[in-house]
């Protein structure tokens, strides 16, 4: 009787150890980067068990795949456009929304991150400038502001924050930085671990 219990025992406890191994396996994206540029590369990192096939596609099209030599896969990913970023292996899916500023994604900030819907964000931008042999952009960028372009012209910098500048601190604003107090306006931040975060949402 003794030895058929501690056989019992043994296949619960390996069994547990097996399902919690299992656990440990599971498919993850365990690093991805919260902001990255158009065209330029950027790491993601995911686990899962050993011998598994991972696929990553965006807005549906297939960008890369690979296998889990080990617990651990790498991808350099680059974007040439927003949307959704997806990583299967199997049924289980990881997704995620790239952003850019012109896109239409009302955004929220949870626990430091920022995310749109259900899944987490990440911020695409531009380059502020064009490769330096390449100047051809300037006059048409120009000529362009000339015609068409309202915004008042920023003489210096002046440091605008969201939650610790007072509103009644606007009307100086006119002065620190040359532009009309009624260009400003107050925009608090939302409560939450980064401001940065706050006010991008």
């Amino acid at each position: 009787m003794k030895t058929i219990l501690t056989v019992l025992i043994l296949l619960l406890a390996g069994s547990g150890w097996l399902a919690a191994a299992e656990l440990q396996m599971r498919f993850q994206v365990t690093h991805f980067p919260q902001e990255a540029y158009l065209n330029e590369r950027v790491t993601f990192i995911l686990s899962g068990q050993p011998g598994s096939s991972a696929e990553v596609f965006l807005n549906e099209r297939k960008l890369s795949s690979g296998i889990f030599q080990t617990d651990r896969l790498e991808f350099n990913l680059s974007f040439k456009a927003s949307g959704i970023l997806r990583f299967t292996q199997g049924r289980e899916a990881y997704a995620f929304h790239l952003v850019l500023p012109e896109t239409k994604a009302k955004l929220r900030q949870q626990d430091g991150f920022l995310y749109s819907g259900k899944g987490p964000v990440i911020l695409l931008t531009r380059h502020l400038h064009p490769p330096k042999h390449d100047r051809t952009w300037e006059t048409v960028k120009i000529v362009r502001s000339l015609v068409g372009d309202t915004r008042p012209a920023v003489k210096s910098a002046a440091l605008v924050g969201g939650a610790f500048l007072p509103r009644g601190d606007l009307a100086a604003l006119g002065e620190f930085s040359g532009v009309g107090s009624k260009f400003w306006r107050h925009c608090p931040a939302g409560p939450g671990l980064f401001e940065v975060n706050a006010l991008i949402a």
